[in-house]
């Protein structure tokens, strides 16, 4: 038989009470891993709840509120790049000969929304003669007329005027 020096020694009581508190440490520890993992899980079932937008720009319509299934074709929101506005105008095919890129541009609200005449420079000249698309006020105008799109990119400091008209109707002057 092997004697112990007393310093050595453990008493079967406190033997016991070592090992129920081990246990209980390690399932205390078991129970911290778990919160552990289903905190990253949770975390990472988050980061997939969120909606980042693929540009930097304005919410201008939503479509799907949280907890609604989405529509692939509308998608979640509509956005807008508010900080430069365009407006696109519709030439007549008979004087789209005399548009350039680069001229200057004054657009006007037809329906008063906005009162400032405001300054763009025409940024693309459409490729395709087609029919007019702006429903116009004039019930003797002709609806069959044949037109060209013309892209007319606004000045910074005008796109923060209208930046919350997006669609409104205007009428565009460029400047020859």
């Amino acid at each position: 038989m092997v004697t112990l020096p007393l310093k050595a020694y453990i008493s079967p009581q406190k033997s016991e009470k070592s090992v129920v508190t081990i246990e209980i440490v390690e399932d205390q520890l078991e129970k911290i891993n778990v919160r552990g993992i289903k905190r990253l899980n949770a975390d990472a079932d988050l980061a997939l709840a969120y909606v980042r937008a693929p540009i930097n720009g304005q919410v201008l319509k939503i479509h799907t509120r949280p907890g609604e299934s989405f529509n692939q074709e509308q998608g979640i929101v509509e956005l807008g790049q508010t900080d430069r506005m365009m407006v696109i105008a519709e030439v007549y095919e008979s004087d789209i000969g005399k548009v350039r890129v680069g001229q200057q541009a004054q657009i006007i609200s037809e329906s008063g929304a906005f009162s400032e005449k405001i300054k763009g420079t025409v940024a693309q000249i459409g490729w395709q003669i087609g029919k007019k698309d702006v429903l116009d006020t004039d019930t003797a105008a002709d609806v069959d007329v044949r037109v060209v799109e013309v892209k007319i990119l606004l000045n910074p400091e005008d796109s923060k005027i209208v930046s919350g008209l997006t669609y409104s109707k205007v009428i565009a002057k460029i400047l020859l």
